[in-house]
């Protein structure tokens, strides 16, 4: 394994694995004459892994489709014995699917076959050196991260690990455990706080005393419901992204109210969607906001959805109090709005890891209509899925 940190300039021995001996022995000599890559053949990815147990390589190239090994299983083969050279996939056009895979398993990038040729083996040279160096980069900062480690727990005193200018470098992990059992204590103490509040008899009290209590108690409320965000921003992108049932999930985070009167729907059934685990809390804010915000007529919050080109739209909207025009643009700003003002902001941050934007679409009086676009490959269409607007 690789553990000095060279830049990516430097000349980069690579991996070539294509079953087209014509492709294969092409793309060596333009990898060597245009960008300087000594690079080794591969016919199969049995060849490959048979390489990769001789010698050292500083990425890898292979092609998706091959006959005794695909693409993928070589890398998953790769990522199974624990190697983490970069790996970089070829992929036709149209291979969405294979390309989320290819990243599920481990891939560090791909490159989509054909076009103009120029222009294609510089994006491929590009993304190769940018996974090297951010290869190399990731197995320093382990490496130095172990021996840190290693010597804080064999010493026998405190110890604080500095950089030349001074700045503290161990002590991310230590804030994260801070973070965590500061949160918990504060937690605690609000709920003995509000215990106590609730168990305060008010019907003796002066007008004012009950006011003042009531106040109290929803800024209790208040930090109570900031303090549980930061957990949330916490651990946002820390999992993997994965497919997920839009209809199931909507039906989890509905299931959490008791709305009453107002009516709970979807048209979702067969859409999956590639997104953070924590999906379900963006259906949940949404719903949240449109129970706190419709006002006395709404009456119900239905979830559907429509193709826009190659992208989805899913669409989340109620027939309450809408947003004002001048709220659009900045309802999703952190600290916009009349409680914490994070649930919008959350939940956009989470839809971004995968590349989703939300938007407002609603109108004044009319309700609130939030749009999500879903780009292509990040979303699954079952079979008996029409391709317009269900509502």
């Amino acid at each position: 394994m690789h553990t000095s940190l060279r830049t990516p300039s430097d000349i980069l021995k690579i991996l070539l694995v294509d079953d087209e001996d014509v492709v294969l022995h092409a793309t060596r000599e333009y990898l060597k004459t245009c960008f300087s890559f000594d690079a080794d053949i591969a016919a199969s990815g049995s060849s490959a892994l048979a390489r990769l147990s001789e010698n050292e390589y500083d990425a890898i190239i292979a092609d998706y489709e091959m006959e005794s090994m695909s693409g993928l299983d070589l890398l998953s083969a790769i990522r199974e014995r624990g190697d983490d050279t970069p790996f970089i996939i070829f992929t036709g056009k149209g291979r969405e699917k294979v390309v989320i895979e290819a990243f599920e398993r481990g891939a560090d990038g791909y490159v989509q076959k054909g076009g103009e040729i120029r222009s294609q083996f510089a994006e491929l040279a590009q993304k190769v050196r940018a996974a090297v160096f951010s290869t190399r980069s990731a197995r320093a900062v382990h490496e130095q991260d172990t021996r840190h480690r290693i010597l804080f727990e064999t010493m026998g005193q405190g110890v604080i690990y500095q950089n030349r200018d001074g700045t503290i470098i161990e002590a991310n992990r230590k804030l994260q455990l801070l973070s965590s059992i500061t949160r918990h204590d504060i937690l605690n103490s609000l709920g003995g706080l509000l215990l106590f509040l609730d168990s305060i008899p008010r019907s003796d009290l002066s007008p004012v005393v009950r006011e003042n209590l009531n106040r109290i108690e929803a800024y209790a409320l208040t930090i109570q419901k900031q303090i549980e965000f930061t957990h949330d921003y916490q651990v946002l992108g820390l999992e993997k992204a994965i497919w997920q049932d839009l209809s199931r999930c909507f039906q989890k985070a509905s299931d959490q109210f008791d709305t009453g009167r107002i009516t709970v729907d979807e048209h979702l059934s067969g859409i999956e969607i590639f997104a953070d685990p924590m999906l379900e809390k963006v259906i949940y804010n949404l719903i949240d906001n449109a129970l706190r915000y419709g006002g006395p007529t709404l009456s119900k919050i239905f979830g559907y959805y429509r193709t826009d080109g190659e992208d989805l739209i899913w669409i989340i909207e109620d027939d309450g109090a809408g947003v004002a025009p001048e709220m659009k643009d900045q309802i999703m700003q952190r600290g916009v709005g009349c409680n914490t003002g994070f649930g919008l902001f959350l939940s956009a941050e989470i839809l971004s890891i995968t590349g989703m934007t939300i938007t407002e679409t609603g109108t004044e009086g009319e309700g609130a209509r939030f749009e999500i676009r879903v780009p292509k490959g990040m979303f699954r269409l079952g079979t008996d899925q029409r391709t317009e607007e269900r509502g």
